[in-house]
């Protein structure tokens, strides 16, 4: 059995929902206009073509979606109670076609991300073992494409990360497989950090390489560089404990930002960060800077 979860939303917010829903556990997620009409797409993080969405996501059956519907109607001010609905739905044949349609994904130059229903190439040597719906962050979305090809190309060896917001750990675990050697993986979402360590088991990473922290007991560390593929207005409010948790010239990779949050963003980190030319994916932003001496 599943539980589907539907949710009324207009366009513009559908992606962040969406994300939303992923990162709470969501097996897969579909959008339907208001006549039910799927969209046939080759990319599911493409923007919605009607105005009026209607998200449908299916949970496991052992997944409590209580507490999702909660945080989605409290921290999302678009959405109210009268617009979701749940019911249990019985296993179908869709599923092996969906397990059939996911396909491993490149990152850079040596990154892959499989499901675990393939084996890895011997041909790439830097394989992850990521599958969609454990938690926000699988690879497909711009954000989370824009991390990995940069960290792909930037991030040094042996360094200390920060992955603020790690969602499924794709960052922190990828982040490990690229050559740091110690990562503090932090969200404020327990189903986040279970997510993180049920896939550091997949890929065999222990412990000691990855620690996992609610933010309240994150401790003092100075990293070479913090990595936050969040949201805008937490990237802003959280720009003075970022601070304070880099090295003197570390790094800050910042995404999760639409293209018309960038100068919001830019503005709040200029005068401590030398900033990069933000990198932007289909309206989404990376934004990278070096603290100042």
């Amino acid at each position: 059995m599943w539980q589907e979860l539907k949710i009324r939303v207009i366009s513009k917010h559908a992606l962040i929902v969406e994300e939303k829903l992923f990162s709470s556990g969501a097996a897969a997620v579909t959008f339907l206009d208001a006549k039910n009409q799927p969209i046939f797409v080759e990319e599911t993080d493409q923007t919605p073509l009607w105005e009026d969405i209607c998200i449908v996501s299916l949970f496991h059956q052992d997944v409590n979606v209580d507490p999702v519907v909660y945080n989605l109607i409290h921290n999302h001010p678009v959405i109210n109670s009268d617009e979701i609905e749940v019911h249990l739905i019985a296993d179908q044949d869709w599923e092996s076609k969906w397990m059939d349609d996911i396909k491993p994904q490149k990152f850079g130059n040596r990154l892959w991300i499989y499901p675990s229903w393939i084996t890895p190439s011997t041909n790439s040597k830097t394989n992850m073992i990521l599958d969609p719906g454990l938690a926000f962050g699988t690879g497909s979305h711009p954000t989370t494409s824009l991390c990995l090809n940069w960290l792909d190309n930037n991030l040094g060896q042996n360094q200390h990360v920060i992955d603020y917001g790690c969602g499924s750990g794709i960052l922190a675990i990828a982040s490990i497989l690229l050559g740091a050697s110690k990562v503090y993986a932090v969200d404020n979402d327990p189903q986040a950090i279970t997510a993180t360590l049920n896939n550091m088991e997949k890929n065999r990473i222990s412990n000691q390489l990855i620690q996992t922290f609610l933010p309240e007991v994150l401790p003092q560390v100075k990293a070479d560089l913090l990595i936050a593929n969040i949201l805008a207005d937490p990237l802003f409010e959280l720009s003075e404990v970022f601070l304070t948790s880099i090295k003197p010239s570390g790094k800050i990779a910042l995404s999760g930002i639409l293209e018309e949050q960038v100068e919001r963003i830019v503005y709040q980190y200029t005068s401590c960060f030398d900033l990069e030319e933000p990198q932007i994916s289909e309206g989404w932003a990376l934004i990278v800077g070096s603290r100042k001496a």
